[in-house]
Parts: C-alpha cells; sequence; structure tokens
C-alpha cells in the first residue's frame, strides 16, 4: 500500500489475465481510498471483450494500468457520492472510445480476415479519425454524426461509391463490437448514397473497339492475348489467375480448378471451359507443374 500526495491510501493496478484464459473476461483490479467506507475499496475496470488476443489484452491493459497508477499516486479517491461495495464489478474507469475499438477489432481478426482486407478497413478508419475526436465514445456516435461523416468524405473528393463502401466497413466493424458488448443500436446503419452516373472515361469498350485490341493483341502480343481469355471467357481473377498451375486445367472435363488456397473465398472452385476459350488452350508440351500464367519475356509461352 501506497500513500497518495493527498495522504489517501491506494493499492496499485494490477492486470487479472484469468491464467491466460482468453474465454474469461480478463480486468484490471485496483484498490482506492472510499470517502463513504473510511477505507480502500476494490474497483475493476473490464478489459473489453473487442480485444480478442492474449497480446492486445496486454497492450491495452499497460495503458490503462500506468494512467490509472498516476491517477491514484495525484490522489484520485472515491468521493462520498460513491456507492459502489467492495465487490461490485464496477464500469470501466476509462470509456469504450470509437476509433480506437475500430482499430481492435482489425487487430483481434485472428486470421479471417486476408491482410488485403485489413487494409481496406484500416483506410475506413483512417478515414474516419480524420472526422471523430479520438476520445468519442463509442455510444456517443448517433446517426446524424455518421450523416455529417458522410457529408465530409464526399468534401473530401470521395465518390458517392467509395464514401457507401466506407461507411459500409465502419458499419460491419461498429457491429463486431456492439455485439461483444451488449449495444443495441448501430449509428453507421443509415442509407447509401444513390449512384451516380458513370462518367465517360470510364465506359466499357465497345464491339468494335474490342475486335480491334484483340486483333492487336494476336498479332504483337499473344501472350497477353491468351491472359485476356482466361479473363474474358473463364471469369478468373487475375490474382488467382497468376497462381494457376497448368495442373489445374482440366481439359477431358473442360474445367478449370481453382483451389481454395489461391481462391478470394478460400473454397476449391471449378469454372467451365467454353468452346472460344478451348479454341486457344495448348498445354500438352508443358509440365504439370508449371505456373499457367509466367514471365514470356524470359521463359517463352505456357499457355
Amino acid at each position: 500500500m501506497e500513500e497518495s500526495k493527498l495522504d489517501k491510501p491506494y493499492k496499485l493496478a494490477i492486470l487479472r489475465d484469468r491464467k491466460g484464459d482468453l474465454s474469461k473476461e480478463w480486468y484490471i483490479e485496483f484498490y482506492a481510498y472510499s470517502e463513504n467506507n473510511a477505507d480502500l475499496i476494490r474497483k475493476r475496470v473490464k478489459i473489453p471483450l473487442s480485444y480478442q488476443t492474449d497480446e492486445s489484452r496486454r497492450k491495452y491493459a499497460a495503458k490503462q494500468i500506468k494512467e490509472i497508477n498516476k491517477l491514484l499516486r495525484e490522489g484520485y479517491h472515491f468521493k462520498k457520492e460513491y456507492t459502489g461495495t467492495e465487490d461490485s464489478d464496477i464500469e470501466r474507469l476509462k470509456p469504450l472510445l470509437l476509433v480506437e475499438s475500430f482499430y481492435a477489432v482489425i487487430e483481434d481478426s485472428y486470421g479471417y480476415l486476408r491482410k488485403k482486407s485489413k487494409g481496406t478497413y484500416r483506410t475506413a478508419i483512417n478515414k474516419a479519425a480524420e472526422y471523430f475526436s479520438k476520445d468519442i465514445e463509442l455510444i456517443q456516435v448517433t446517426k446524424a454524426d455518421v450523416l455529417k461523416l458522410r457529408d465530409f468524405f464526399l468534401k473530401k473528393g470521395n465518390s458517392a461509391y467509395t464514401t457507401n463502401k466506407t461507411i459500409a466497413h465502419l458499419a460491419m466493424m461498429y457491429n463486431s463490437i456492439a455485439i461483444r458488448n451488449d449495444i443495441e443500436t448501430n449509428p453507421f446503419r443509415i442509407p447509401s448514397l444513390p449512384k451516380t452516373q458513370v462518367s465517360a472515361s470510364n465506359i466499357a469498350f465497345t464491339d468494335d473497339d474490342r475486335i480491334v485490341l484483340e486483333q492487336y493483341l494476336k498479332e504483337h502480343d499473344y501472350e497477353l492475348f491468351l491472359f485476356t481469355r482466361y479473363l474474358y471467357f473463364a471469369f478468373i481473377r487475375p490474382r488467382e489467375l497468376r497462381q494457376l498451375r497448368i495442373k489445374n486445367i482440366d481439359l477431358t472435363t473442360k474445367s478449370i480448378i481453382i483451389p481454395g488456397e489461391i481462391a478470394k473465398n478460400r473454397k476449391t472452385e471449378n469454372t467451365a471451359i467454353i468452346p472460344p476459350l478451348l479454341a486457344v488452350i495448348d498445354l500438352e508440351s508443358y509440365h504439370p507443374e508449371f505456373l499457367l500464367i509466367w514471365d514470356w519475356s524470359e521463359t517463352g509461352s505456357v499457355s
């Protein structure tokens, strides 16, 4: 036990980590002087359930413990208005903060978010952090605030589409926090902005344009032409296509197997090889383990 600067006894804050069991609620425990009891009483500061990993809980606790102990040494104690008892599970000393909680969701995603997805969500948080104060509490945010946030995004030059996507990402993260903290409403669930007309710069090629481009590729860059055939006729994502191997092409069943480890949704999928694509596939002279798409400038085509 120590004495504060105002001669109020206390016991410094410590983390109760439940022997590292993440299925149990962790909390910070400290004792402060109570004017009502004329003695020390215990206070527990819950670790928010949005922190789901050992590392993130300890990191959060270390910051809170430092702040609590500073307050205790400066004379923090319970006034006569305080009615808590020694065994009470009292609400956290610090409120649940919006931006901090959003970042916690990303860090504690347990691997279900891919690296690229984490980057997308982090970008959404960074945008929101430009508008919201870092001290704003989760439960203080209203739909009116989110509508103003949406206006802020638009004034910053974001399109209606990008703004809608950003708000949607924030809504999903807020929902994840709300479920774990018994919050019933989600202020980020607001109507989407109407779709705007596509600018002339984004209009798709006409059929005549497509024919000219395809003919040019056939004559000047046939390997790239083959790459576009897989995209055009099989609708395979470029990232997946670059990881496919010769063995993933089954000419017997006329299908392309996209293994779960490279698929965006992590599920193995089969894509049919339609006649126009089948007509340009020639794989007989290549080893099954070769990548379907290769560095043709050095090794030659493998399609």
